[in-house]
């Protein structure tokens, strides 16, 4: 971080942004007051490359934690070096990306730090894959992750194996995140199952095994990653539903991914109202049928008539949805269906 002058606009004495070498220009937005959502918006205008922004923390007003992060102090930095560094009127110099392409906080500069379920495979596989080339730190789990040696881990990627369905699995995996990373971004729900066999056919066992991968998998994780979010201020998570939630087909049974999906859907929406405030975001993808090892290529004709577009979704589609959510900061409580129109009726 670079210190030094705060500048404000002569005219509507709000704090400025500037691109180096490319001018000024006012922060103040028309009937937005100075916060931190508008901040980033501030921030994204500039050009690509160094961006600078400055600010008068008075006129933001946050809260001394909130100001130490800003202004790049240390998490537990002293009140004194705070109000040291309000009086010498801070500017910091800020990344959106490296010269590589790193994937950065808009106000802290930090690369972003993600955690992705059901990762060893399929649509959890690419979503980290794709994750890593954006410059995301990413702690990746499921069953059996480091056996299935689908991926390796490095300075910016940690595995870690075990049911996300089971509590102190869900706690591994967010305190890997913030022990390694220090925080948590993004989280991805990915981790499911799909039980394919009609309502009268389900024994007590196939009962048990949707509810903890679809909701316990879904509970725990979130409860702890949305803890730490809080602290943060910001923060979002995406979760992994079906199609067949809005739109069951005759022919493919499975009830329990309706009774657990749905439920997935709801609490997406019902949590986007209940965190909006604290600048946390929840959405999630209703893919249909996705291109993944677990449909054998004998069944892929089949497959296909489940979509009017005739075709299966691909792993990329999916990841692309992802990184879209990822960079709409005013997308929140959304259910988007990835599945070639087979929400929308009948066909």
């Amino acid at each position: 971080m670079k210190f030094g002058t705060v500048v404000v606009c002569s005219k509507c004495k709000q704090p400025i942004v500037s691109g180096q070498g490319f001018g000024y220009v006012c922060f103040k937005i028309p009937g937005k007051e100075a916060n931190r959502l508008n901040l980033m918006r501030a921030i994204r205008k500039l050009p690509a490359g160094n961006k600078k922004l400055f600010f008068m923390h008075d006129v933001i007003g946050y809260q001394h934690s909130e100001i130490a992060g800003l202004v790049g102090c240390s998490t537990g930095c002293s009140k004194s070096q705070v109000h040291k560094a309000r009086k010498e009127k801070t500017i910091m110099t800020l990344e959106s990306t490296s010269s590589g392409g790193r994937v950065r906080d808009a106000l802290s500069g930090r690369p972003k730090v993600a955690i992705v379920t059901g990762a060893s495979s399929g649509i959890g596989l690419e979503m980290v894959t794709r994750l890593i080339e954006k410059g995301y730190r990413v702690v990746a789990n499921s069953r059996r992750i480091t056996s299935a040696m689908t991926l390796h881990s490095t300075a910016d990627l940690k595995l870690v194996d075990g049911d996300i369905g089971i509590e102190e699995t869900a706690k591994h995996v967010v305190g890997t995140a913030i022990q390694n990373f220090g925080t948590v971004d993004l989280l991805v729900n990915n981790a499911g199952v799909f039980i394919p066999k009609p309502f009268t056919e389900y024994t007590a066992e196939d009962f048990l095994r949707a509810m903890q991968t679809n909701l316990a998998g879904f509970f725990y994780v979130s409860q702890l990653a949305v803890a730490q979010m809080r602290l943060q201020k910001f923060g979002h998570v995406v979760n992994i539903s079906t199609s067949l939630v809005s739109q069951p087909i005759a022919g493919v049974p499975g009830s329990l991914s309706n009774l657990t999906k749905a439920g997935l859907e709801s609490v997406t929406r019902a949590l986007a109202i209940e965190f909006a405030a604290e600048g946390i975001r929840f959405n999630a993808i209703a893919p249909g049928v996705v291109n993944t090892p677990m449909h054998q290529a004998e069944t892929h004709e089949f497959l296909k008539q489940l979509s009017p577009m005739k075709r299966l979704a691909e792993v990329e589609e999916v990841a692309d949805l992802l990184l879209y959510l990822e960079s709409a900061h005013f997308v929140n409580g959304e259910v988007v269906h990835l599945d070639g129109g087979a929400h929308a009726g009948k066909w």
